[in-house]
């Protein structure tokens, strides 16, 4: 991310239609400042998108179907954790197919325990995209417990929001990016 441009422009994708997206966006909407909410596009998308090559992410938008790049991606797409077919979990079964996510041996992807971060094949963490709900099963106990997951998206929208604040690129506070 450009630090000197001050103006530039955000998206995020927030896929799914459920308690979790719901609660992200309640959650991101609460903590962001306005001067900061004027540079953000936010899409909300259906819970069935495609992923092509890297991270060109092709979604079924409520009202429209384009591909385009989103500076953030949020999966909460419900109680999908098992990621092993793409008929089940496009977006999950794309991710781990191309290295961006690694498999937990007790279902769903590896995620950052702290933040949320999905975890790539090398164990590395993606500070860019992070993971909701039952995907994260493997990490969290409560993964159905709606206030589980609300707290969950409260502390991924506020990653997000103290990023876009200091123009810097997402990473969990109190940890340098390399």
């Amino acid at each position: 991310m450009d630090t000197a441009n001050t103006n530039e422009k955000f998206t995020i994708a927030v896929i799914g239609g459920g308690a979790a997206s719901v609660a992200f966006l309640h959650h991101f909407t609460r903590l962001v400042a306005p001067s900061v909410a004027a540079r953000i596009r936010i899409e909300l998308f259906e819970p069935r998108p495609s992923v092509g090559p890297g991270l060109a992410i092709r979604l079924t938008g409520i009202g429209k179907g384009s591909s385009d790049a989103y500076d953030y991606v949020v999966n909460a797409t419900g109680s999908a954790k098992d990621i092993d077919s793409p008929a089940i979990s496009p977006l999950g079964w794309q991710m781990l197919r191309d290295g961006l996510a690694a498999p937990d041996w007790r279902g769903g992807i590896q995620v950052d325990f702290d933040t949320g971060a999905i975890l790539e094949r090398s164990g590395e963490p993606d500070w860019q995209l992070r993971a909701l709900g039952h995907i994260t099963c493997g990490a969290y106990f409560y993964v159905s417990s709606l206030e589980m997951v609300a707290k969950r998206a409260r502390k991924i929208a506020g990653d997000i929001v103290s990023a876009l604040s200091e123009n810097v690129t997402l990473r969990p506070l109190g940890k340098v990016a390399a």
